[in-house]
């Protein structure tokens, strides 16, 4: 797989995880949301690729972290490992 296909994929990965988990919207007034997920990528049965996705929100404020690594067979084949992180300020 090449770098370019995998990076659009860990992208597009995460960011239908948060928009299908409801991450995109803001806590309560003076309370901290956590989510905490991990997807096992299967392709015909076998894994090859792990994701963990965390998030924290705060009022006006969020955290994001993801990480896609190659596991299994796909490790043998595929030597990226993805990690990536956002915050900001929430209006």
């Amino acid at each position: 797989m090449s770098p370019n296909l995998f990076n659009r994929l860990a992208a597009v990965l995460v960011v239908t995880t948060m928009f299908m988990t409801g991450a995109d919207r803001p806590a309560r007034a003076g309370e901290a949301e956590k989510l905490s997920m991990r997807y096992d990528l299967l392709v015909d049965g076998l894994q090859v690729f792990k994701l963990r996705y965390k998030v924290t929100m705060t009022p006006g404020r969020y955290n994001a972290t993801a990480e896609l690594d190659p596991t299994g067979f796909a490790g043998l084949f595929v030597k990226t490992r993805m990690d990536m992180a956002s915050s900001g300020t929430l209006r």
